[in-house]
Protein backbone atom coordinates (compact mmCIF):
# COMPACT_ATOMS: atom_id res chain seq x y z
CA UNK A 1 0.00 0.00 0.00
CA UNK A 2 2.98 2.23 0.69
CA UNK A 3 4.42 2.07 -2.86
CA UNK A 4 0.54 2.68 -4.40
CA UNK A 5 0.75 6.01 -2.06
CA UNK A 6 4.09 6.73 -3.32
CA UNK A 7 2.76 6.45 -7.16
CA UNK A 8 0.18 8.70 -6.13
CA UNK A 9 1.32 11.47 -4.35
CA UNK A 10 3.92 11.71 -7.14
CA UNK A 11 1.13 11.54 -9.52
CA UNK A 12 -0.85 14.55 -7.82
CA UNK A 13 2.81 16.88 -7.66
CA UNK A 14 3.13 15.82 -11.93
CA UNK A 15 -0.40 16.88 -12.58
CA UNK A 16 -0.40 19.78 -10.05
CA UNK A 17 3.34 21.26 -11.88
CA UNK A 18 1.67 20.46 -15.35
CA UNK A 19 -1.36 22.73 -14.12
CA UNK A 20 0.59 25.60 -12.97
CA UNK A 21 2.86 25.98 -16.27
CA UNK A 22 -0.28 25.41 -18.35
CA UNK A 23 -2.17 28.19 -16.29
CA UNK A 24 0.88 30.33 -16.27
CA UNK A 25 2.09 30.63 -19.77
CA UNK A 26 -0.97 31.09 -21.87
CA UNK A 27 -0.67 30.40 -25.57
CA UNK A 28 -0.64 33.91 -27.96
CA UNK A 29 -2.25 34.24 -31.35
CA UNK A 30 -0.44 34.14 -34.25
CA UNK A 31 1.55 37.00 -35.01
CA UNK A 32 1.39 39.64 -37.45
CA UNK A 33 3.84 41.18 -39.67
CA UNK A 34 4.65 44.67 -37.53
CA UNK A 35 5.81 44.24 -33.77
CA UNK A 36 6.39 46.89 -31.23
CA UNK A 37 8.96 46.32 -28.13
CA UNK A 38 10.08 48.11 -24.83
CA UNK A 39 12.54 45.94 -23.72
CA UNK A 40 14.99 44.65 -26.44
CA UNK A 41 17.51 46.54 -25.25
CA UNK A 42 17.99 45.80 -21.41
CA UNK A 43 19.91 42.75 -20.84
CA UNK A 44 17.46 41.85 -17.72
CA UNK A 45 14.38 42.59 -19.73
CA UNK A 46 13.84 44.88 -17.58
CA UNK A 47 15.03 48.55 -16.63
CA UNK A 48 16.77 48.94 -13.37
CA UNK A 49 16.30 50.33 -10.71
CA UNK A 50 16.95 54.18 -10.57
CA UNK A 51 17.89 57.18 -7.81
CA UNK A 52 14.62 59.54 -7.09
CA UNK A 53 14.59 62.48 -9.31
CA UNK A 54 16.82 61.16 -12.41
CA UNK A 55 15.78 60.67 -15.60
CA UNK A 56 14.82 57.46 -17.05
CA UNK A 57 14.49 56.43 -20.90
CA UNK A 58 12.82 53.50 -22.47
CA UNK A 59 13.80 52.84 -26.42
CA UNK A 60 10.61 51.68 -27.95
CA UNK A 61 11.85 49.43 -31.34
CA UNK A 62 9.83 48.23 -34.16
CA UNK A 63 9.94 45.12 -36.19
CA UNK A 64 9.25 45.59 -39.87
CA UNK A 65 9.66 43.07 -42.47
CA UNK A 66 12.31 43.96 -45.15
CA UNK A 67 10.77 43.12 -47.60
CA UNK A 68 8.49 46.44 -47.25
CA UNK A 69 11.75 49.22 -47.44
CA UNK A 70 11.12 51.34 -50.26
CA UNK A 71 8.01 49.85 -51.44
CA UNK A 72 4.48 51.07 -50.95
CA UNK A 73 3.53 48.70 -48.13
CA UNK A 74 6.39 50.41 -45.99
CA UNK A 75 5.74 52.55 -42.62
CA UNK A 76 5.57 55.96 -42.95
CA UNK A 77 3.42 57.03 -39.44
CA UNK A 78 2.84 55.57 -36.52
CA UNK A 79 0.74 55.93 -33.11
CA UNK A 80 0.65 54.54 -29.58
CA UNK A 81 -0.36 55.60 -25.86
CA UNK A 82 1.43 54.73 -23.02
CA UNK A 83 0.43 54.68 -19.21
CA UNK A 84 2.98 53.78 -16.55
CA UNK A 85 2.04 54.09 -12.36
CA UNK A 86 1.97 57.45 -11.40
CA UNK A 87 3.41 56.94 -8.34
CA UNK A 88 6.52 55.25 -9.41
CA UNK A 89 7.01 57.33 -12.81
CA UNK A 90 6.35 60.44 -13.81
CA UNK A 91 5.62 60.71 -17.77
CA UNK A 92 7.53 63.28 -19.31
CA UNK A 93 7.62 63.62 -22.86
CA UNK A 94 8.52 61.38 -25.86
CA UNK A 95 11.56 61.78 -28.23
CA UNK A 96 11.60 61.30 -32.05
CA UNK A 97 12.23 63.22 -35.40
CA UNK A 98 16.07 63.49 -35.46
CA UNK A 99 18.80 61.39 -36.39
CA UNK A 100 19.32 57.76 -35.15
CA UNK A 101 15.11 57.61 -35.29
CA UNK A 102 13.43 55.07 -37.55
CA UNK A 103 11.78 56.71 -39.62
CA UNK A 104 13.86 59.56 -39.55
CA UNK A 105 17.00 57.61 -40.89
CA UNK A 106 14.81 56.15 -43.32
CA UNK A 107 14.27 60.16 -45.36
CA UNK A 108 18.57 60.91 -44.38
CA UNK A 109 19.76 57.36 -45.61
CA UNK A 110 17.63 57.41 -49.07
CA UNK A 111 18.36 61.07 -49.28
CA UNK A 112 14.24 61.93 -48.60
CA UNK A 113 14.81 65.19 -46.64
CA UNK A 114 11.90 67.21 -47.77
CA UNK A 115 9.42 64.36 -46.09
CA UNK A 116 11.63 64.48 -43.19
CA UNK A 117 9.44 62.97 -40.00
CA UNK A 118 7.53 65.26 -37.38
CA UNK A 119 6.00 64.01 -34.18
CA UNK A 120 3.29 65.02 -32.00
CA UNK A 121 1.99 64.13 -28.38
CA UNK A 122 -1.83 64.76 -27.90
CA UNK A 123 -1.64 64.87 -24.23
CA UNK A 124 0.39 63.87 -21.29
CA UNK A 125 -1.37 63.62 -18.57
CA UNK A 126 1.20 63.42 -15.25
CA UNK A 127 -1.34 62.85 -12.53
CA UNK A 128 -2.46 59.81 -14.08
CA UNK A 129 0.41 58.28 -15.88
CA UNK A 130 -0.58 58.24 -19.28
CA UNK A 131 0.81 60.16 -22.57
CA UNK A 132 -2.05 59.91 -25.08
CA UNK A 133 -1.66 59.56 -29.05
CA UNK A 134 2.21 59.97 -29.28
CA UNK A 135 2.53 60.19 -33.30
CA UNK A 136 5.17 60.34 -35.88
CA UNK A 137 4.94 60.88 -39.50
CA UNK A 138 7.12 61.60 -42.91
CA UNK A 139 6.17 64.94 -44.57
CA UNK A 140 3.97 64.67 -47.70
CA UNK A 141 3.92 60.52 -47.41
CA UNK A 142 1.14 60.78 -50.16
CA UNK A 143 3.55 62.19 -52.85
CA UNK A 144 6.67 60.04 -51.47
CA UNK A 145 4.83 56.78 -52.28
CA UNK A 146 7.23 54.94 -50.39
CA UNK A 147 7.83 53.13 -46.35
CA UNK A 148 10.16 52.11 -44.40
CA UNK A 149 10.49 48.46 -43.61
CA UNK A 150 13.16 46.45 -41.34
CA UNK A 151 14.12 46.34 -37.93
CA UNK A 152 15.27 48.53 -35.86
CA UNK A 153 16.55 46.31 -33.46
CA UNK A 154 17.71 43.33 -32.27
CA UNK A 155 19.01 41.71 -35.25
CA UNK A 156 19.88 43.13 -38.73
CA UNK A 157 18.57 46.27 -37.54
CA UNK A 158 18.84 49.54 -39.87
CA UNK A 159 17.22 52.37 -39.59
CA UNK A 160 17.13 53.76 -35.70
CA UNK A 161 20.09 52.06 -34.71
CA UNK A 162 20.28 54.52 -31.68
CA UNK A 163 17.09 55.13 -30.19
CA UNK A 164 14.44 52.83 -32.32
CA UNK A 165 11.11 54.17 -33.22
CA UNK A 166 11.24 56.36 -30.42
CA UNK A 167 11.94 56.87 -26.72
CA UNK A 168 9.97 58.15 -24.13
CA UNK A 169 11.50 59.96 -20.93
CA UNK A 170 10.11 59.56 -17.27
CA UNK A 171 11.11 61.35 -14.09
CA UNK A 172 11.92 58.23 -11.81
CA UNK A 173 10.02 58.59 -8.26
CA UNK A 174 10.61 55.36 -6.72
CA UNK A 175 14.28 53.12 -7.06
CA UNK A 176 12.10 49.96 -5.96
CA UNK A 177 9.16 50.41 -7.07
CA UNK A 178 7.80 48.42 -9.40
CA UNK A 179 5.66 49.82 -12.88
CA UNK A 180 4.95 48.17 -16.21
CA UNK A 181 5.61 50.25 -18.97
CA UNK A 182 2.35 49.65 -20.95
CA UNK A 183 1.80 50.64 -24.61
CA UNK A 184 -1.38 50.14 -25.80
CA UNK A 185 -3.55 51.39 -28.94
CA UNK A 186 -0.69 51.21 -31.36
CA UNK A 187 -0.99 51.51 -35.05
CA UNK A 188 1.14 52.25 -38.28
CA UNK A 189 0.29 54.21 -41.69
CA UNK A 190 1.13 53.02 -45.32
CA UNK A 191 1.48 55.39 -48.04
CA UNK A 192 -1.47 55.01 -49.34
CA UNK A 193 -3.16 56.74 -46.02
CA UNK A 194 -4.39 53.10 -44.54
CA UNK A 195 -4.14 52.93 -40.65
CA UNK A 196 -3.10 49.67 -39.57
CA UNK A 197 -3.84 48.44 -36.08
CA UNK A 198 -0.76 46.38 -34.07
CA UNK A 199 -2.52 43.98 -32.06
CA UNK A 200 -1.64 43.65 -28.34
CA UNK A 201 -0.35 40.65 -29.02
CA UNK A 202 2.24 42.19 -31.07
CA UNK A 203 3.17 44.58 -28.46
CA UNK A 204 5.91 43.90 -25.66
CA UNK A 205 5.69 46.13 -22.75
CA UNK A 206 8.29 47.53 -20.67
CA UNK A 207 9.44 47.55 -16.90
CA UNK A 208 10.62 49.36 -14.70
CA UNK A 209 12.38 47.26 -11.63
CA UNK A 210 11.63 43.95 -11.93
CA UNK A 211 8.09 42.85 -12.19
CA UNK A 212 6.39 41.08 -9.75
CA UNK A 213 6.84 37.30 -9.13
CA UNK A 214 2.60 36.23 -9.94
CA UNK A 215 0.17 34.79 -7.68
CA UNK A 216 0.82 30.94 -7.64
CA UNK A 217 -1.88 29.60 -9.92
CA UNK A 218 -3.74 26.96 -7.86
CA UNK A 219 -7.27 26.73 -9.94
CA UNK A 220 -6.39 24.29 -13.14
CA UNK A 221 -3.83 22.83 -11.33
CA UNK A 222 -6.06 21.69 -8.10
CA UNK A 223 -9.07 20.29 -10.54
CA UNK A 224 -6.45 17.87 -12.83
CA UNK A 225 -5.03 16.62 -9.13
CA UNK A 226 -8.11 16.02 -7.89
CA UNK A 227 -9.55 14.69 -10.98
CA UNK A 228 -6.37 12.46 -11.24
CA UNK A 229 -6.93 11.23 -7.38
CA UNK A 230 -10.01 10.60 -7.76
CA UNK A 231 -9.47 7.85 -10.88
CA UNK A 232 -6.67 6.41 -9.42
CA UNK A 233 -8.23 5.63 -6.10
CA UNK A 234 -11.77 4.83 -8.32
CA UNK A 235 -9.39 2.17 -10.14
CA UNK A 236 -7.79 0.60 -7.25
CA UNK A 237 -11.11 -0.05 -5.63
CA UNK A 238 -12.19 -1.54 -8.92
CA UNK A 239 -9.29 -3.80 -9.01
CA UNK A 240 -9.20 -5.04 -5.10
CA UNK A 241 -13.21 -5.69 -5.83
CA UNK A 242 -12.42 -8.05 -8.68
CA UNK A 243 -9.72 -9.60 -6.95
CA UNK A 244 -12.20 -10.76 -3.99
CA UNK A 245 -14.84 -12.06 -6.73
Amino acid sequence: MRGKTGLLLILLALTFLFGTFVTAFPVKASPGEVKLNAVYRTASGYYPGQAPMTWLYVTVDIEVPYSWDLTSDGIVGWTFDVHVDPSVLTVWSAYAASLDYYLFDFCDWNMFPAHSPSILIGNIDQANGDITDIAEFLMGYETLGLGAGGNSYPEDYWYGMGYGLCRLRFRVLSETAYSLIDISDAAYWTPDGVKHPISDEDITDGHYCPPPVPEFPLGAAVEVGLIVAVAYIWWTRRRRLQEVL
